[in-house]
């Protein structure tokens, strides 16, 4: 069973400290530190939660959550919009990567056309916003 802790309070202002000192380090008197039981846990104000609050939904089942109309804006490189499926769906996450064995060589322009996709992206949201 572990020690209880004390707590030094001073006499004069309040300082609490965890141990003894002959002078306050708060308004420097001397002996005025005095040793007291620590307060109850349930004078401790509770912490505030990190976590952000919900919504308030529900959980649902997968096979219960209607798909609605998706649109896919295509992105005008054509086997790119094969592999999406028709294009880019608004409001979704993509994630583009190349296996190791089939990354080509240098030059072949990866970079060129993830960067023209996005722009295709970009440019179809403006059009939408204005």
């Amino acid at each position: 069973m572990p020690k209880p802790k004390t707590v030094f309070v001073c006499s004069a202002c309040g300082y609490e400290s965890p141990r003894w000192y002959g002078k306050c380090p708060s308004c420097e008197s001397w002996n005025t530190l005095e040793e007291t039981a620590p307060r109850a846990a349930a004078a401790i104000a509770p912490k505030p939660q990190k976590q952000r609050g919900g919504t308030g939904a529900q959980a649902q089942k997968i096979y219960e959550i209607e798909a609605g109309a998706q649109t896919h804006e295509p992105t005008g490189i054509g086997e790119f919009d094969r592999v999406l499926g028709g294009g880019i769906v608004e409001g979704s996450l993509m994630l583009v990567g190349v296996l190791r064995r089939f990354r080509g060589r240098i030059g072949r322009g990866r970079r060129l056309h993830i960067a023209a996709c996005a722009g295709c992206a970009g440019k179809g949201q403006a059009q939408q916003k204005g």
